[in-house]
């Protein structure tokens, strides 16, 4: 009875083991995630500050994510305090910089996602968001939030973009 156990147990771990070697050596030699998600770049493009923990931007594989962007010029200032028509203009000045250096345009977004202070402040910023995507409606969602990472800043926009391979 205990050798039968013992047969058992160890047939089970055999084959456990030898599904799960076969499983991976299959997905990679189909080209499965574990080579379609190497190699991350990192977007930080010129002429927008760069705080010294934060990156703009992440592509992995033909994915974009682009971190939240706010009203900041070059050299860190937050632009249009208290105007927030200034500082949603400013927000989607940056997100146009960070699809430049990525090789996209607005017709590559896919999801959008709004972080404001203040609701009444809605249909300015959409206003703005408008103006760049022209016909094109990716998902949006709209957040009103307590604060955001300055007590100056009224909005922040982040968005997932899909790159052409």
């Amino acid at each position: 009875m205990a050798q039968a156990r013992r047969s058992r147990s160890k047939s089970r771990s055999t084959g456990r083991g030898a599904r799960r070697g076969a499983g991976r050596t299959a997905t990679r030699r189909a080209g499965g995630p574990a080579r379609k998600t190497a190699g991350f770049r990192i977007i930080n493009p010129e002429g927008m500050y760069r705080a010294a923990n934060y990156v703009h931007a992440i592509r992995a594989g033909n994915t974009l994510y682009v971190a939240g962007q706010v009203a900041r010029d070059e050299h860190g200032t937050v632009v249009g305090v208290g105007d927030v028509e200034a500082q949603a203009r400013q927000v989607y000045a940056n997100l146009g910089k960070v699809l430049k250096a990525a090789g996209a345009d607005w017709r590559h977004i896919v999801k959008v996602t709004t972080y404001l202070v203040d609701r009444a402040d809605s249909p300015v910023v959409t206003k703005v968001r408008f103006e760049h995507f022209g016909d094109h409606r990716p998902p949006h969602t709209g957040v009103i939030v307590a604060g955001l990472g300055s007590p100056d800043v009224r909005v922040e926009v982040d968005v997932i973009v899909v790159l052409r391979s």
